[in-house]
């Protein structure tokens, strides 16, 4: 009998392809998977298709998990980002078949009855948890999802009891910020009484085997066709239907492994494989004579390529191709590579040359960067370079700075290494804030400055405003705080206003806070107008005259009329008020005329 604990369970499937050990895995994370993926998408159905492609990539890549203890935060995003993928890329199809049917994008089962408060934070709550550091999330989702207790969550990551709990409020504080960052006010004690009744969500019955068995098959056969996902028998009916009447890439591994069946191409426009016929399929013009690559039929591949986008049926083909990318090797990467760069199609195939970049990154990093660089200025441009250096960013940001870091001191700009370097900083600020900081600041000069803001960035991502502001106000050197404090209070007028403002009115330079205050009360009124002018009308007097109240009447006449005629009134000095007044009231005629 299998321990139960998810180290076990992944060398169970990863080494002995067990398949009992991956079916407890999907039950255990079916309802944290779904979760996400119903609260990202806002459809049952979707969220189905979506944790489906989660658990086939699993399936597929449990062996490159690192950090086994934190499975549920691996899963967590796979969600996310397979429920997103989903819903961009079936937003046309849904477009066009709501004109059949109303409920094609709406949730077919009961809705929970939520508080406002929670309403507002289900969206939302996905993206902020995407923001806390792999550990804190790993914490959150241990506790509040899986129900683990501060014993169990401890020896999960390795910490103690009390490391763990102190850990978890934090983590549930940070969270609290976050989403108050998206307009949603939620304390930390709400989050933490609130979280395990929405954080997972029950799984429709009967559809957690299905998972299961395609994600295992996928896994076993080293393929995925990730667009069949509707779990019951209407929808396998249709999902059939479907593959009938496509050209159905994503089988060729499974079908080539049958030697003795050889498929053919039927000619016409809803051809598809027949398995038992010995004719081989025509050569396409331009790619007749090229060989089959580890089993993969490059004739084939480079039509299904070249007739992109095809006039029906646009996503199952591209997610047919998609498919295919998760499987091939690194001399298949290659291959393919070269196909997409001679098709005239190219342009149209970003999502796919995103996923066969991101492939061929795991299997042979310099390999793939060096075919990315050589695309440049092609019809493909920087699309398998951002590839390539996003899924090393995020798997090993600190590996990616050694490896780009010395480039930034050469005379010549590398554009490349300079736009590694900002990935990679900001993803390793996210995890480990204070090292990556201290590696960017010991990088010399204008370009080591960049690096320092990306990772000021990433920490802001991984914590509250609070901590890179203590830094920048109290640690950082009179030198480090005029290069990096505007640059990270601008970013903050977007995101934190009420920070930014608050570090304003402490900073020392007053002529420097003065003008970055004027600029961060515009932005602030753009999205939050009312704080903007409480904030302002309580400020300090020398910042409420009429250069700060000329720009913020051009603000709120635009966004906000009612308010900017209520604020005529507030002002508290006469010439202040008088500036505001005639300046909001010339921009609503003007406005009112056009």
């Amino acid at each position: 009998m299998l321990n139960d604990d998810d180290a076990t369970l992944l060398r169970a499937w990863t080494e002995g392809r067990n398949e009992e050990a991956f079916r407890r895995l999907v039950d255990r994370y079916a309802g944290l998977v779904f979760g996400a993926a119903r609260r990202r998408s806002g459809c049952e159905q979707m969220a189905a298709e979506a944790a489906q492609d989660v658990f086939v990539r699993l399936a597929q890549r449990a062996g490159s998990i690192r950090r086994v203890e934190s499975v549920p935060v691996w899963l967590h995003t796979a969600a996310v980002h397979a429920a997103t993928d989903r819903q961009r890329k079936e937003a046309r199809h849904q477009e066009r078949m709501k004109r059949l049917t109303k409920e094609s994008a709406v949730f077919s089962g009961p809705e929970r009855a939520e508080e406002e408060p929670w309403r507002e934070a289900l969206p939302q709550l996905d993206e902020a948890l995407s923001r806390l550091s792999e550990t804190d999330r790993g914490i959150v989702l241990a506790r509040y999802c899986q129900g683990e207790s501060v014993a169990a969550a401890a020896g999960r990551f390795g910490l103690s009891a009390a490391a763990t709990q102190k850990r978890g409020e934090r983590a549930l504080e940070k969270l609290s910020v976050l989403l108050r960052r998206r307009g949603v006010t939620l304390s930390a004690a709400i989050l933490g009484a609130g979280l395990s009744a929405r954080l997972t969500q029950a799984v429709p019955e009967g559809i957690c085997g299905n998972w299961s068995t395609a994600a295992v098959a996928a896994g076993k056969a080293g393929t995925a066709v990730l667009w069949i996902t509707f779990m019951n028998a209407k929808t396998l009916s249709a999902a059939a239907a479907v593959l009938a009447a496509c050209v159905p890439v994503g089988f060729q591994l499974a079908a080539n492994a049958k030697a003795h069946q050889a498929p053919t191409r039927i000619a016409g426009s809803g051809s598809k494989f027949i398995p038992g016929r010995s004719s081989s399929p025509a050569p396409l013009s331009g790619s007749a004579g090229r060989p089959a690559v580890n089993g993969l039929d490059m004739n084939v591949l480079a039509r299904e390529i070249r007739a992109f986008p095809p006039r029906q049926r646009r996503l199952q083909k591209e997610l047919e191709l998609r498919a295919v990318m998760l499987t091939l090797d690194k001399g298949q990467c290659a291959a393919v590579s070269k196909l997409i760069a001679e098709s005239p199609s190219a342009g149209s195939l970003g999502d796919v040359v995103f996923e066969l970049f991101s492939r061929w990154q795991n299997l042979d990093r310099e390999g793939a960067l060096a075919a990315a660089i050589a695309l440049k200025g092609t019809s493909l441009n920087v699309g398998p370079e951002s590839a390539v250096l996003h899924a090393w960013a995020v798997q090993d940001p600190e590996g990616m700075v050694q490896r780009f870091a010395p480039e930034l001191g050469k005379p010549e700009f590398d554009h490349t290494a300079a736009a590694a370097c900002q990935q990679a900083f900001r993803a390793w600020a996210h995890k480990e804030s204070q090292e990556a900081l201290n590696a960017a600041l010991a990088i010399a000069g204008p370009r080591g400055a960049a690096m320092v803001d990306n990772a000021l960035l990433g920490w802001l991502d991984s914590a509250s405003a609070d901590e890179p502001l203590a830094w920048l106000e109290k640690e950082a050197t009179p030198e480090q705080q005029e290069l990096h404090y505007t640059p990270f209070i601008h970013y903050l007028a977007d995101n934190v206003p009420d920070k930014g403002w608050a570090s304003l009115l402490r900073w020392p330079n007053r002529a420097i806070a003065e003008n970055e205050a004027c600029s961060l009360l515009n932005m602030w009124a753009g999205h939050d107008p009312q704080a903007a002018i409480n904030a302002w009308l309580n400020g300090p007097v020398e910042w409420q005259d009429k250069h700060f109240a000329f720009n913020l009447a051009q603000v709120l006449a635009y966004s906000n009329p009612p308010l900017a005629r209520k604020l005529s009134a507030e002002i508290p000095d006469p010439a202040v008020r008088e500036t505001f007044a005639k300046t909001a009231a010339h921009l609503l005629e003007r406005f009112k005329k056009e």
